[in-house]
């Protein structure tokens, strides 16, 4: 079964991220991570988090397992370009083109997990049990920090000097 995954708008230039596409074709997912986790171009990272996303696709989405796996294709297309100026001599501007990337990461398995979903019990003993800890977590919090409480009197002066009197 093919899984995909796709990252629009990536800010490198698709030259270089064909470079690195290149090194993963056709390889096993843990033999591609090995590789772009040691490479130290930004392409190579960012091709990582990608590829890392259609193997969670692949897990999630359609129960394969993760190491069977196979980097089928990466095709690395031109998305578009920014365009900014910098100023030069006499009064001129020169162009600068801020290429942007759109990767599509294509892998394939064969052989399924079996998952077992957690399934919580609901019963109304143990909802009356978690609103019975929660209340008492509630009323223990100053007791547990060691906080003191002051005594509540009334008055003018109580409520202006409580902070500096420490009580």
């Amino acid at each position: 079964m093919k899984v995909q995954a796709v990252a629009k708008f990536v800010r490198v230039s698709p030259r270089k991220m064909n470079i690195m596409a290149g090194l993963v074709r056709r390889k096993s997912l843990e033999a591609a991570r090995e590789q772009l986790s040691i490479r130290p171009e930004r392409a190579a990272r960012l091709l990582l988090s990608v590829l890392d996303s259609a193997a969670a696709n692949a897990y999630e989405n359609h129960s394969l397992d993760r190491s069977a796996l196979i980097v089928n294709a990466i095709e690395i297309g031109q998305g578009p370009r920014l365009k900014r100026f910098t100023p030069r001599a006499f009064g001129r501007a020169t162009p600068i083109r801020k290429p942007t990337s759109h990767i599509r990461v294509v892998i394939e398995g064969e052989k399924t997990v079996v998952r077992t979903k957690k399934v919580k019990p609901t019963t109304v003993a143990s909802q009356s049990k978690a609103s019975e800890t929660e209340e008492g977590q509630r009323s223990n919090t100053k007791e547990s920090l060691g906080q003191k409480q002051a005594p509540e009197k009334k008055g003018f002066l109580r409520k202006v000097f409580q902070r500096k009197s420490g009580m």
